[in-house]
């Protein structure tokens, strides 16, 4: 086997491998339209002092539209290729803006956090209303403001609506 073959084949199982992995542990990679998510954002009122924590950031279109708002932004992405994309998309913000390659179900939200941003599937719902429940009592903010966006949480009344997206409190 030539070396380019090689080459090609390594890139190819590398981006196959980094991109399915990820759907075993949340949900597929699919980009947000930018309005849908500016929709979903202005339904949480986003102040200055706010912290907010995208739960499987992807390519860091949330997190830069936070900062956008003079926010901070946290994400949490664990597919490195997307990792790596979203902390040079979000490079001018690096004053407001983490992102962590982890494992969101894993991890503790940051005390500071005020609001959670989550594109997720149906299938995670009850897992995620659990992770929600534990981490509001770690956090500073006697209650969470939880965006979801392509889903539900099945045992919650959303506060308001748009599009895709639901605001929760917990």
């Amino acid at each position: 086997m030539s070396t380019e073959v090689a080459v090609v084949l390594a890139i190819v199982f590398t981006v196959i491998f980094t991109m399915g992995f990820s759907v075993f542990f949340g949900a597929p990679y699919v980009p947000t339209r930018r309005k849908w998510a500016s929709d979903a954002l202005k339904m949480a009122k986003i102040k200055t002092s706010d912290v907010v924590v995208d739960l499987g950031s992807g390519d860091g279109m949330i997190i830069k539209l936070v900062a956008g708002y003079g926010a901070k932004a946290i994400g949490y992405e664990i597919n490195p290729i997307l990792f790596l994309f979203s902390r040079v998309r979000t490079i001018k913000y690096r004053k407001q803006v983490r992102v962590k390659l982890k494992n969101y179900w894993q991890e503790n939200l940051p005390t500071e956090t005020t609001i959670v941003y989550i594109f997720g599937l149906e299938r995670d719902s009850e897992k995620l209303e659990k992770y929600l429940q534990a981490q509001v009592k770690q956090v500073r903010a006697k209650r969470l403001k939880v965006i979801t966006f392509g889903f539900s949480l099945l045992n919650l009344k959303p506060i308001k609506s748009a599009g895709g997206a639901k605001l929760y409190r917990v």
